[in-house]
């Protein structure tokens, strides 16, 4: 192909073109990790969205092997790739959508990986086309990408997902018309088709749902498809949205219209009773303990003076407010993060008895309920917690389910926020959660100076059939209190099956023969809590905001983990050796510096992912909606990357060495800075309604202009080193090293902690500045 587009021709369409695949790729990232989180479990939305990544290298790669075969300064086909780009992205939400339903792991990687394939060629080949003008395509990359979070997060609430795949794709297709505007060969045809066909596909999609609907897997983890399958159920899904924190399906059950249930990405179901709206005055006792749910047991033990005021967090459809308005609760504040589950009970009001629009006495509040505790003075007599977590995949794709609701740090919070006799009610999934939860509860209690057996007294199990419920009160079980539950908690009835009371009735231990083994030995002293956990076949090592990986009850890494770190650990290899094998059969190149690049891109790649993805999961605790906080820090490095890539572009290259080491040991001891002083500087501002999000965006800004720095800086420093066929190669390194980097932040997080990530990170750019140390360009 002849080069009409010089590199001396206006760089404003080739800036354009490349802000615009950019953002078009980062949006495409972010909304198919949401529609892999309804497709599969957590942990495999990682998995697809890594390995789909994995085609930027791959395309880098081919990239690399092309330039090896002679063309190494000629203009690559940029129109056709970003073409082929667009085209590829309106297959994928096709394909997903045709066998999505049904289709192995592998399968759904193939189809994801084709459009970041042409994104890696595409942008790989413009870096080794024109090395010299690096800072401000490199710059036109990151901020593109920047654009694209909000893109996405805009997309998806304002289109749902596959309208905003198509959106994407319609974005890419503008970037193949950039490309091919200043030639005069006639390659803007190639842009014109794409944004023709793309722009059609949106159209119709908006207007007809050609795309329509992605699919739910038969997957033991996704409590929708079991509910829609079974036909004892009869659930069928009345209504689906799309939002930035998810698809939320609202399910009418034919065999039960008592309730309906509402999903998010399948999973982390909730209940929406029938309900006429009328209250019952003075409702007994034996009533309230008839009703289904078990979080109700802890209200019907206490006086009026205990039930002036509740906290629900995650009341999803409602069921938890019924119950506490039910159980004679003066004032409910109820705080639910998703807000299409709020958008939905309140559409349906005729239905649930408008129970977050009718009472003067329920304020419902959308935020993360951590957050909105964090910066709330109030106490309150009852907080409450019924299943509020989720499996769902936060958007940026790039980690195992956190939950920092149920770490020690949380719990403490909790009981600062409860009155002298209030009480904490955790409503669990299943037994081995309940013991955690105690476990976690005790660990605190004992940080407050209260011995295990102290502690055990402030502590009751419900052992529920479904829902175990665990009761932590701040003052201990009373005599009185303990005798009238005794009754209730019998074995065979519905609340003792192995219940826990810290106390006998009456001292007669044989009134509760059945009590809870486990949590009897810790009562008594018989066992202690580090024994407990170091016996249970479980993992019940209590989270902490360090490590929040509650819902981790595997011993060890867990294995889907460590089979994602081995898949990684190879392809990392294959993208690294394939194309050195390839090298060594060709002509020897003698510049002696062409072995150290690849192990500085190494060390970019990997250290960015580390410092990037510890950062947020610290961050997001302080900032409220994980989606929204995600986008805003993400999109602040990246934009204070893209500064950082024009700073990169006003060194004198003799320079280059000496300011790639300094500015990565600058990295280095930010970072670790960072990692002593944030949580501090982000508690104190944390009553300041949204001045921690202020100071965080300028904060990670400042570290982008620095982490932009080096990336433009090498591939400068390759250009006078005469080793620009080989740029490409070196930006498939960086990108292979990001996925192995966000594996690998996620094997030190569960296994040491986000502090360990942090300075892991920091220790790869020091090793980067080290090999600064001994690169020199070979002109000036």
């Amino acid at each position: 192909m002849k080069n009409k587009l010089s590199a001396s021709a206006s760089m404003t369409p080739l800036l354009a073109g490349i802000f615009a695949l950019s953002l078009a790729a980062l949006t495409l990232e972010i909304v198919l990790a949401r529609i892999f989180s309804v497709l599969f479990s957590y942990h495999y939305v990682f998995m697809v969205v890594s390995m789909a990544l994995l085609g930027l290298s791959a395309g880098a790669v081919y990239e690399y092997l092309r330039g090896r075969a002679g063309v190494r300064r000629d203009r690559p086909p940029l129109e056709i790739w970003g073409a082929c780009a667009a085209g590829s992205i309106c297959a994928t939400i096709f394909l997903i959508e045709l066998v999505g339903a049904w289709a192995h792991l592998l399968l759904l990687v193939g189809i994801a990986l084709p459009p970041f394939f042409f994104v890696g060629a595409t942008l790989s080949g413009v870096f080794r086309w024109l090395p010299e003008k690096i800072a401000p395509l490199y710059a036109a990359d990151l901020i593109g990408a920047a654009f694209g979070c909000f893109g996405a997060l805009w997309g998806l609430d304002s289109l749902g997902g596959p309208a905003t795949i198509l959106a994407a794709a319609t974005v890419a297709a503008a970037a193949a018309l950039f490309f091919g505007l200043r030639c005069s060969d006639g390659s803007a045809k190639w842009g014109s088709a794409a944004c023709l066909l793309t722009g059609l596909l949106l159209l119709l999609d908006l207007f007809l749902g050609v795309a329509g609907p992605v699919p739910i897997r038969d997957d033991p983890d996704k409590e929708l498809f079991q509910k829609i399958s079974d036909v004892s159920i009869g659930g069928e899904i009345v209504e689906s949205r799309w939002s930035s924190f998810g698809r939320s399906d609202l399910v009418r059950y034919r065999k039960y219209p008592g309730s309906m249930g509402m999903y998010i990405d399948g999973a982390a179901g909730t209940s929406m009773y029938r309900w006429d709206g009328r209250l019952p005055v003075n409702i007994d006792r034996e009533t309230l303990l008839s009703q289904p749910f078990p979080g109700v047991f802890p209200f019907a033990f206490m006086g009026s003076q205990q039930k002036r005021s509740a906290l629900i967090i995650g009341p999803g459809g409602g069921r938890d407010v019924l119950a506490t308005l039910m159980a004679g609760v003066k004032q409910i504040v109820a705080v639910e993060v998703n807000p299409d589950f709020v958008a939905l009970v309140r559409e349906h009001e005729a239905y649930n008895g408008r129970i977050y629009t009718g009472f003067e006495q329920v304020e419902v509040v959308i935020d993360e309920g951590r957050s909105f505790l964090q910066r709330s003075e109030k106490t309150y007599d009852a907080i409450m917690l019924a299943l509020p977590s989720t499996k769902s995949a936060r958007a940026e794709g790039h980690a195992l389910a956190e939950q920092f609701l149920y770490t020690r740090e949380a719990f403490k919070e909790y009981l600062e926020h409860l009155g002298k006799d209030g009480s904490l009610i955790l409503v669990a999934h299943h037994h081995t959660e309940a013991l955690k939860l105690v476990a976690t509860a005790v660990a605190v209690l004992n940080g407050l100076g209260q011995s295990t057996t102290e502690a055990m007294r402030h502590i009751y199990y419900v052992d529920h059939e479904e829902l175990p419920t665990v009761v932590v009160r701040k003052d201990p079980l009373d005599q009185w209190t303990a005798a009238a539950m005794v009754p209730y908690l019998k074995p065979g009835g519905p609340f003792g099956q192995k219940p826990f009371m810290p106390l006998p009735a009456n001292g007669r231990n044989e009134q509760l023969a059945q009590m809870e083994p486990t949590l009897l030995a810790l009562a008594r002293g018989s066992t202690r809590l580090d024994e407990l956990v170091a016996r249970a076949p479980a993992d019940l090592v209590p989270a902490t905001d360090n490590q929040p990986f509650f819902s981790k009850f595997e011993r060890g890494l867990p294995i889907v983990l460590q089979e994602i770190l081995v898949l990684a650990t190879i392809l990392l290899a294959v993208v690294l050796v394939a194309p050195a094998i390839h090298r060594r059969r060709s002509p020897a190149n003698p510049n002696s510096g062409r072995w150290i690049f690849p192990l500085l891109f190494l060390g970019l790649g990997t250290g960015f992912m580390l410092i990037e993805l510890a950062l947020f999961q610290k961050l997001v605790l302080y900032l409220g909606h994980p989606t929204f906080a995600l986008a805003l820090l993400l999109s602040s490095l990246l934009v204070g990357g893209g500064l950082g890539s024009m700073v990169s572009g006003t060194i004198h290259t003799p320079s280059l060495p000496s300011a790639l080491t300094r500015t990565c040991l600058a990295i280095a001891a930010a970072v670790i800075l960072s990692s002593l002083v944030l949580d501090s500087v982000l508690t104190r501002l944390q009553p300041l309604d949204g001045l921690p999000a202020v100071v965080a965006a300028l904060g990670i800004g400042g570290l982008g202009v620095f982490m932009g720095v080096p990336f433009p800086s090498a591939i400068r420093l390759m250009f006078h080193a005469e080793l620009t066929s080989e740029i490409p190669w070196m930006w498939g390194i960086n990108g292979a090293a990001s996925v192995f980097g966000s594996v690998l932040a996620m094997v030190l997080a569960v296994w040491a902690g986000y502090g360990m990530v942090l300075l892991v990170g920091a220790l790869m750019y020091v090793a980067v500045g080290l090999i600064g140390c001994i690169l020199k360009p070979s002109r000036t």
